[in-house]
Protein backbone atom coordinates (compact mmCIF):
# COMPACT_ATOMS: atom_id res chain seq x y z
CA UNK A 1 0.00 0.00 0.00
CA UNK A 2 2.88 2.34 0.77
CA UNK A 3 4.29 1.67 -2.69
CA UNK A 4 0.95 2.59 -4.22
CA UNK A 5 0.93 5.90 -2.37
CA UNK A 6 4.59 6.91 -2.62
CA UNK A 7 6.42 5.07 -5.43
CA UNK A 8 8.62 7.20 -7.70
CA UNK A 9 8.98 4.52 -10.37
CA UNK A 10 7.67 5.24 -13.86
CA UNK A 11 5.77 2.62 -15.87
CA UNK A 12 5.24 4.96 -18.84
CA UNK A 13 5.98 3.17 -22.11
CA UNK A 14 4.65 5.72 -24.61
CA UNK A 15 7.03 8.54 -25.57
CA UNK A 16 4.26 11.11 -25.05
CA UNK A 17 3.50 10.07 -21.46
CA UNK A 18 7.18 9.64 -20.61
CA UNK A 19 7.83 13.13 -21.96
CA UNK A 20 5.08 14.49 -19.69
CA UNK A 21 6.88 12.81 -16.78
CA UNK A 22 10.28 14.18 -17.91
CA UNK A 23 11.76 10.67 -18.20
CA UNK A 24 12.69 8.17 -20.88
CA UNK A 25 10.06 5.54 -21.82
CA UNK A 26 10.23 2.25 -19.93
CA UNK A 27 11.02 -0.68 -22.24
CA UNK A 28 8.76 -3.05 -20.30
CA UNK A 29 11.44 -5.53 -19.28
CA UNK A 30 14.43 -3.91 -17.57
CA UNK A 31 14.37 -1.90 -14.34
CA UNK A 32 11.68 0.72 -14.11
CA UNK A 33 12.60 4.33 -14.78
CA UNK A 34 13.04 6.59 -11.75
CA UNK A 35 10.88 9.71 -11.81
CA UNK A 36 12.55 13.07 -11.06
CA UNK A 37 13.14 13.20 -7.29
CA UNK A 38 10.45 15.11 -5.42
CA UNK A 39 8.52 16.01 -8.57
CA UNK A 40 6.00 13.18 -8.76
CA UNK A 41 5.25 10.17 -6.57
CA UNK A 42 2.41 7.78 -5.87
CA UNK A 43 -0.61 6.81 -7.91
CA UNK A 44 -2.48 10.09 -7.37
CA UNK A 45 0.25 12.08 -9.09
CA UNK A 46 0.06 10.05 -12.30
CA UNK A 47 -1.44 11.57 -15.44
CA UNK A 48 -4.50 9.32 -15.51
CA UNK A 49 -5.67 10.76 -12.18
CA UNK A 50 -4.63 14.35 -12.88
CA UNK A 51 -6.21 15.09 -16.26
CA UNK A 52 -9.17 17.40 -15.67
CA UNK A 53 -10.88 17.35 -19.08
CA UNK A 54 -10.56 21.15 -19.19
CA UNK A 55 -7.67 23.50 -19.91
CA UNK A 56 -7.57 24.35 -16.20
CA UNK A 57 -7.42 22.23 -13.06
CA UNK A 58 -10.26 21.89 -10.54
CA UNK A 59 -8.69 21.65 -7.08
CA UNK A 60 -12.05 21.47 -5.29
CA UNK A 61 -13.12 18.40 -7.25
CA UNK A 62 -9.67 16.87 -6.69
CA UNK A 63 -9.90 17.46 -2.96
CA UNK A 64 -13.46 16.12 -2.79
CA UNK A 65 -12.48 12.96 -4.69
CA UNK A 66 -9.58 12.15 -2.36
CA UNK A 67 -11.54 13.08 0.77
CA UNK A 68 -14.45 10.76 -0.11
CA UNK A 69 -12.85 7.99 -2.18
CA UNK A 70 -9.43 7.67 -0.53
CA UNK A 71 -10.10 8.73 3.05
CA UNK A 72 -13.74 7.49 3.27
CA UNK A 73 -14.92 10.81 4.68
CA UNK A 74 -18.38 12.13 3.83
CA UNK A 75 -18.80 15.68 2.54
CA UNK A 76 -22.44 16.85 2.53
CA UNK A 77 -23.98 18.66 -0.41
CA UNK A 78 -24.11 22.43 0.04
CA UNK A 79 -27.36 23.65 1.62
CA UNK A 80 -29.73 24.86 -1.06
CA UNK A 81 -30.63 27.99 0.86
CA UNK A 82 -26.99 29.09 0.90
CA UNK A 83 -26.36 28.62 -2.79
CA UNK A 84 -26.15 31.72 -4.92
CA UNK A 85 -26.41 31.60 -8.70
CA UNK A 86 -23.24 29.97 -10.06
CA UNK A 87 -22.02 28.91 -6.63
CA UNK A 88 -21.06 25.40 -7.74
CA UNK A 89 -19.58 26.35 -11.11
CA UNK A 90 -15.95 27.11 -11.95
CA UNK A 91 -15.13 30.66 -10.73
CA UNK A 92 -15.07 33.47 -13.29
CA UNK A 93 -11.94 33.95 -15.36
CA UNK A 94 -9.41 36.53 -14.21
CA UNK A 95 -6.21 37.03 -16.19
CA UNK A 96 -4.34 38.10 -13.05
CA UNK A 97 -5.34 35.21 -10.77
CA UNK A 98 -4.32 31.55 -10.63
CA UNK A 99 -6.91 28.80 -10.47
CA UNK A 100 -6.11 28.38 -6.78
CA UNK A 101 -6.71 32.06 -6.10
CA UNK A 102 -10.02 32.07 -7.97
CA UNK A 103 -11.33 28.99 -6.10
CA UNK A 104 -10.10 30.38 -2.78
CA UNK A 105 -11.98 33.63 -3.34
CA UNK A 106 -15.14 31.82 -4.42
CA UNK A 107 -15.24 29.60 -1.31
CA UNK A 108 -13.87 31.87 1.43
CA UNK A 109 -17.20 32.69 3.12
CA UNK A 110 -17.94 31.06 6.50
CA UNK A 111 -20.93 29.27 4.98
CA UNK A 112 -18.68 27.60 2.40
CA UNK A 113 -15.56 26.96 4.44
CA UNK A 114 -17.32 24.55 6.80
CA UNK A 115 -16.88 21.93 4.08
CA UNK A 116 -14.30 23.49 1.78
CA UNK A 117 -11.65 23.54 4.50
CA UNK A 118 -11.67 19.76 4.20
CA UNK A 119 -11.40 19.77 0.38
CA UNK A 120 -9.50 22.83 -0.80
CA UNK A 121 -6.13 22.19 0.92
CA UNK A 122 -5.94 18.68 -0.50
CA UNK A 123 -6.74 19.88 -4.01
CA UNK A 124 -4.32 22.80 -3.76
CA UNK A 125 -1.46 20.36 -3.08
CA UNK A 126 -1.83 19.18 -6.69
CA UNK A 127 -1.58 22.63 -8.28
CA UNK A 128 2.01 21.80 -9.16
CA UNK A 129 0.50 19.87 -12.09
CA UNK A 130 -1.47 21.30 -14.99
CA UNK A 131 -4.73 20.00 -16.47
CA UNK A 132 -2.79 17.42 -18.53
CA UNK A 133 -0.83 16.08 -15.55
CA UNK A 134 2.44 17.81 -16.40
CA UNK A 135 4.59 19.24 -13.60
CA UNK A 136 4.68 23.04 -13.60
CA UNK A 137 6.04 26.02 -11.70
CA UNK A 138 3.84 28.53 -13.53
CA UNK A 139 0.20 28.45 -14.56
CA UNK A 140 -0.44 29.43 -18.16
CA UNK A 141 -3.49 31.71 -18.13
CA UNK A 142 -5.62 31.21 -21.24
CA UNK A 143 -8.64 33.36 -22.11
CA UNK A 144 -11.94 32.33 -23.71
CA UNK A 145 -10.43 32.74 -27.19
CA UNK A 146 -7.64 30.30 -26.42
CA UNK A 147 -5.01 33.03 -26.24
CA UNK A 148 -2.23 32.98 -23.63
CA UNK A 149 -2.60 36.18 -21.64
CA UNK A 150 -0.41 35.60 -18.60
CA UNK A 151 2.00 33.34 -16.71
CA UNK A 152 1.67 33.23 -12.91
CA UNK A 153 3.73 31.27 -10.39
CA UNK A 154 1.70 28.46 -8.79
CA UNK A 155 1.46 27.76 -5.08
CA UNK A 156 0.92 24.12 -4.13
CA UNK A 157 1.72 24.44 -0.43
CA UNK A 158 -1.05 23.24 1.86
CA UNK A 159 -2.11 21.90 5.23
CA UNK A 160 -4.20 18.90 4.08
CA UNK A 161 -5.46 17.97 7.59
CA UNK A 162 -6.17 14.31 6.80
CA UNK A 163 -7.33 13.97 10.41
CA UNK A 164 -8.77 16.60 12.76
CA UNK A 165 -5.62 16.96 14.87
CA UNK A 166 -3.22 17.08 11.90
CA UNK A 167 -1.72 20.54 11.34
CA UNK A 168 1.24 19.43 9.21
CA UNK A 169 1.99 21.59 6.19
CA UNK A 170 3.66 20.57 2.93
CA UNK A 171 5.61 23.08 0.89
CA UNK A 172 5.15 22.70 -2.86
CA UNK A 173 6.20 19.08 -2.80
CA UNK A 174 3.78 16.32 -3.79
CA UNK A 175 6.21 13.70 -2.48
CA UNK A 176 5.86 15.16 1.02
CA UNK A 177 2.08 15.20 0.61
CA UNK A 178 1.95 11.52 -0.37
CA UNK A 179 4.34 10.49 2.41
CA UNK A 180 2.06 12.27 4.87
CA UNK A 181 -0.96 10.49 3.36
CA UNK A 182 0.83 7.15 3.79
CA UNK A 183 1.92 7.83 7.37
CA UNK A 184 -1.54 9.00 8.44
CA UNK A 185 -3.08 5.56 7.83
CA UNK A 186 -6.57 6.77 6.90
CA UNK A 187 -6.07 5.78 3.26
CA UNK A 188 -5.11 2.25 4.34
CA UNK A 189 -8.23 1.90 6.50
CA UNK A 190 -10.39 3.26 3.70
CA UNK A 191 -8.80 0.81 1.27
CA UNK A 192 -9.78 -2.06 3.57
CA UNK A 193 -13.35 -0.74 3.82
CA UNK A 194 -13.70 -0.32 0.06
CA UNK A 195 -12.24 -3.76 -0.66
CA UNK A 196 -14.57 -5.36 1.89
CA UNK A 197 -17.55 -3.89 0.05
CA UNK A 198 -16.22 -5.12 -3.28
CA UNK A 199 -15.30 -8.62 -2.11
CA UNK A 200 -18.37 -9.33 0.03
CA UNK A 201 -20.85 -7.52 -2.17
CA UNK A 202 -22.37 -5.44 0.62
CA UNK A 203 -21.67 -2.57 3.00
CA UNK A 204 -19.91 -3.44 6.21
CA UNK A 205 -21.45 -3.60 9.66
CA UNK A 206 -18.76 -2.26 12.00
CA UNK A 207 -19.99 -4.51 14.84
CA UNK A 208 -20.75 -7.69 12.93
CA UNK A 209 -17.82 -7.37 10.52
CA UNK A 210 -15.33 -5.76 12.89
CA UNK A 211 -13.20 -8.88 13.31
CA UNK A 212 -13.05 -9.53 9.56
CA UNK A 213 -12.01 -5.96 8.79
CA UNK A 214 -9.42 -5.96 11.56
CA UNK A 215 -7.93 -9.14 10.11
CA UNK A 216 -7.81 -7.45 6.69
CA UNK A 217 -6.06 -4.41 8.20
CA UNK A 218 -3.48 -6.62 9.92
CA UNK A 219 -2.75 -8.43 6.65
CA UNK A 220 -2.44 -5.13 4.81
CA UNK A 221 -0.09 -3.61 7.41
CA UNK A 222 1.79 -6.70 8.67
CA UNK A 223 3.43 -6.95 12.08
CA UNK A 224 6.38 -4.76 11.11
CA UNK A 225 5.00 -2.94 8.10
CA UNK A 226 5.65 -6.01 5.95
CA UNK A 227 2.04 -6.69 5.00
CA UNK A 228 0.70 -6.29 1.48
CA UNK A 229 -2.39 -5.89 -0.65
CA UNK A 230 -1.74 -9.42 -1.91
CA UNK A 231 -1.81 -10.87 1.61
CA UNK A 232 -5.05 -9.07 2.36
CA UNK A 233 -6.69 -10.36 -0.82
CA UNK A 234 -5.48 -13.91 -0.21
CA UNK A 235 -6.78 -13.83 3.36
CA UNK A 236 -10.16 -12.62 2.12
CA UNK A 237 -10.38 -15.43 -0.45
CA UNK A 238 -9.81 -17.97 2.35
CA UNK A 239 -12.46 -16.47 4.65
CA UNK A 240 -15.50 -18.73 5.16
CA UNK A 241 -17.93 -15.82 4.76
CA UNK A 242 -16.40 -14.97 1.40
CA UNK A 243 -16.67 -18.60 0.28
CA UNK A 244 -20.31 -18.67 1.29
CA UNK A 245 -20.93 -15.54 -0.70
CA UNK A 246 -19.34 -17.09 -3.76
CA UNK A 247 -21.47 -20.22 -3.33
CA UNK A 248 -24.63 -18.22 -2.83
CA UNK A 249 -25.32 -19.66 0.64
CA UNK A 250 -27.08 -17.81 3.48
Amino acid sequence: MSDLLTSELSFARSPELANAYNVEPWDGSTNHVQLPAGERSGIFARAGLLVSGLHTTNPVQKGLSIRENVLCDSIPDPPQDLLNAGAVTVPDFDANMTTRERFSMATDSPACMGCHQAMNPIGFAFEGFDAFGRARDEEIIIDALGEIVNYIEVDSSSAPAFSLDDTTTVQNNITEFNELLDENGMAHSCFVRKYFRFAYGRHEDDVQDGCVMERMREELYGENGDGSIRQMMMGTAEDIEFKRRKLGED
